[in-house]
């Protein structure tokens, strides 16, 4: 069967994202990638502009070097992708609008490539991520197998840039040209394919005149959270960053705010910060932890603050940050160390 010819279709942002204070647009991709594809997608790109875009990808593969430029130019316009499919139902309405729905898609051969240049990744479920061995010509030349070097170590260059890991390509290779290698859903978060719109977590223990501080940052479609946990004399203070975009920060500006220690889903109340301020686009405050609280802490997957308006609140603002593996045991020694200090005071 004959793959469909590339195209590109772009819609402003619909009723929903309004409501969301998402002015990004939305943008689908669908086709075999030829050499026109990266012009279309670049000039869709631009219409655009500075609100991004939501890129929804439905494409069979085509030439590598052309998914390569796509990927880039989705990184450089800092544009989200998605497999799947974006669909407007004008049978139906949503405040005078037509509604916006979404199916599943397929993003297949070289398409996964292009797919990598979205700063933050998804799939619409039901749809399918699939990979195989790239060729050339056929007949086994020494140039052919020169070639195929060349090949392969660009696209592994190409996956570390994009954050993905090189691990990808050994699931390229491992499946014959003439068939497809379908990854599943754990196979997209191990190889940070996926990262549903987080980005992979900074967390370590630094050294500061006086002693350690613990710091962890994370950086998520919905700003960027840094929390601080600093060893005082009488236990644990707790340091929140959040840098958001501009919707969020009049929000907290405008809001009275209860918080929550946020550890892994639960929400443990905070009092009222000890200090705070905002500058930048940068909300911070400080809070001291109960020892129950710091304990807590270093026991979890995933730490972070939130703010609401009441604490059955159904929404919060804030964050939450994970906590690799090999990040967890450098969180409970130092929160260890901490609190046998101070119980010695």
């Amino acid at each position: 069967m004959t793959a469909a010819p590339f195209s590109v279709t772009i819609h402003p942002p619909g009723i929903g994202k309004e409501v969301m204070q998402d002015p990004s647009w939305n943008i689908s991709i669908q086709g075999e990638i030829d050499a026109s594809a990266p012009g279309k997608v670049e000039a869709a790109l631009k219409k655009a502009g500075a609100n991004g875009a939501d890129v929804y990808i439905d494409s069979p593969g085509g030439s590598l070097a052309a998914a390569m430029m796509i990927g880039r130019m989705l990184r450089s316009y800092e544009a989200r992708s998605i497999v799947g499919r974006y669909n407007l139902d004008r049978t139906k309405s949503l405040m005078g609008q037509p509604e916006s729905t979404y199916s599943p898609a397929g993003c297949f051969s070289s398409c996964t490539l292009a797919f990598l240049g979205g700063v933050y990744r998804y799939t619409i479920s039901g749809s399918q991520f699939g990979v195989h061995r790239f060729s050339s010509r056929a007949g086994p030349s020494a140039d052919d197998m020169d070639l195929a070097q060349m090949v392969s170590a660009t696209i592994i260059s190409y996956i570390r840039e994009m954050g993905a890991s090189p691990a990808l390509f050994d699931k390229w290779v491992q499946e014959g040209k003439d068939s497809i290698r379908l990854l599943t859903k754990a196979e997209l978060d191990e190889l940070s394919v996926v990262n549903n719109g987080r980005l992979r977590p900074v967390g370590l223990i630094e050294a500061v005149e006086g002693g350690q501080i613990l710091k962890g940052s994370q950086q998520t479609r919905f700003g960027e959270g840094k929390a601080i946990f600093v060893c005082a004399d009488r236990g644990i203070l707790f340091y929140s960053f959040y840098e958001m975009n501009k919707a969020r920060s009049d929000e907290i500006l405008g809001g009275n705010w209860l918080h929550s220690l946020m550890i892994d889903d639960n929400a443990t109340p905070l009092p009222k910060p000890a200090a705070e301020g905002y500058r930048s686009k940068t909300y911070s405050a400080l809070f001291p932890l109960t020892r129950d609280q710091a304990w807590a802490t270093g026991a979890s997957d995933k730490i972070g603050h939130a703010m609401q308006q009441a604490r059955a609140a159904p929404t919060f603002i804030g964050y939450s940050i994970d906590l690799p593996k090999d990040a967890k045991s450098n969180v409970q020694k130092y929160i260890e160390n901490c609190l046998s200090e101070t119980r010695k005071k």
